[in-house]
């Protein structure tokens, strides 16, 4: 992410009457002021395991930290399940208690059964609720 770029691009969408978006793995601080943010969880919120998966040291206190100050109700939190990754510690719960929504995307070469069991699984370890594709409390 180029935080200027992302910057220009908010004030002159906004100039122009434009809600502004931002999809991130947020590996990086999130500048204020978007409208929607989208950020792509990419493993388990441990810190030797985020850093490591990221290959960024700074990768998992940023992601808490934006997570932190981001706003449930204009953040979509994304998870993509890939069938080909070792089998994760729960990346969820942290996320969910702090107020926000995940929705599961199906990774490339991800069969349907596997997503499904791996969605249905996640449902049922934490007592949440699927309502259009968004898993919630």
């Amino acid at each position: 992410m180029q935080p200027e770029v992302c910057l220009e691009l908010l004030i002159w969408g906004h100039a122009l009457g434009l809600k502004v978006g931002l999809e991130t793995s947020g590996c990086r601080p999130i500048p204020e002021g978007f409208d929607r943010v989208f950020l792509d969880i990419k493993t388990s919120l441990e810190s030797w395991l985020y850093n490591s998966y990221t290959g960024d040291n700074k990768a998992f206190d940023n992601v808490v930290q934006n997570l932190e100050r981001l706003d449930p109700n204009v953040t979509e939190i994304r998870y993509v399940v890939h069938e080909s990754d070792p089998p994760i510690i729960d990346p969820f719960s942290p996320i969910i208690d702090m107020g926000f929504s995940i929705r599961l995307l199906r990774g490339d070469h991800t069969s349907q059964d596997y997503f499904t069991n791996f969605q249905n699984s996640v449902i049922s370890d934490l007592n949440l609720k699927l309502e259009k594709g968004v898993l919630k409390k």
